[in-house]
């Protein structure tokens, strides 16, 4: 039984667990069609594995948005270096423009879908993370020279997309994913832009949302005038059927009065033992 067996036989072994125990799902993956034909892909959360983000949803998402411009926003911790590679080949096959949003973190996996895009720019605060592939084996010598040799081997394909979006070689690049120790490296935005990871730190467009927030107040304005013209309105309506409805009552008022006995006013005398009405009847 070789690696590729014995892996097999562990994921069979192990499904029923990852299953009892699946993670539950949370938002991590979603896609937004924006005015003017523009798509925006946010690829949140970890990229392959039981419950990470998969190439086939991006896939998909990238055949519906056909061919209008798309945004690819990250905020990932990484995954599956191969469904990573995946999607950055999806990414570069896409017949419209492509361009990428760090917005937080785009670490290991994350960063292989990041220099996939035409235009890759990052939050003030985003970092970038890489470093060498990592894996786990099961087996004899035979199995973790065959591991050691995968690993290498993905190690170089990585660096050479770093290479391709950013320039310098490959083992630049392999250089960088080794560097502390074998660690890896951490980027801050302007670090990132320096090296050719990103273009360039974006802001938010702040004119423009105030023309959209200022917008959206005169238009408030507007409706709250017409409401409270349509308000006065109704009141001055509702204030004549009043007046009106008054006047009606008050007259049916007075012609029921007209219409019954009336005392005098009360009259006291000496010669009467006591008070006495003296009731009359209008004309």
């Amino acid at each position: 039984m070789n690696s590729w067996e014995r892996l097999a036989q562990i994921q069979r072994q192990t499904a029923p667990y990852m299953e009892a125990h699946r993670r539950p799902k949370v938002p991590r993956f979603r896609v937004e069609n924006k005015a003017g034909a523009e798509t925006e892909v946010y690829i949140y959360g970890e990229i392959g594995g039981p419950w990470g983000i998969k190439a086939e949803e991006i896939g998909k998402a990238l055949r519906d948005a056909r061919p209008s411009p798309v945004t690819i926003r990250i905020h990932s911790e990484g995954g599956s270096a191969f469904e990573a590679v995946a999607i950055h080949a999806l990414l570069k096959e896409y017949v419209g423009a492509v361009s990428v949003k760090i917005d937080g973190l785009a670490s290991s996996a994350g960063s292989i879908i990041a220099v996939a895009g035409d235009y890759v720019s990052i939050s003030p605060g985003g970092q970038v993370f890489i470093h060498d592939a990592t894996g786990m084996v099961y087996g004899d010598a035979a199995d973790h020279a065959f591991m050691a040799n995968l690993l290498n081997t993905t190690s170089e394909t990585i660096a050479s997309l770093y290479a391709r979006k950013a320039g310098d070689d490959s083992a630049t690049w392999r250089k960088r994913m080794l560097a502390n120790n074998g660690l890896g490296s951490w980027y801050n935005a302007e670090q990132a832009v320096d090296l050719g990871l990103a273009d360039e730190v974006f802001e938010a467009n702040r004119e423009s949302l105030a023309a959209q927030v200022g917008a959206g107040v005169f238009r408030g304005m507007l409706q709250a005038r017409q409401d409270r013209t349509q308000l006065v309105a109704a009141m001055s309506a509702g204030a004549i059927v009043g007046i009106v409805r008054g006047i009606g009552a008050a007259s049916r008022q007075v012609a029921a009065q007209l219409q019954r006995p009336k005392p005098w006013p009360l009259l006291t005398s000496p010669r009467l033992p006591a008070p006495a009405w003296l009731p009359y009847r209008g004309r």
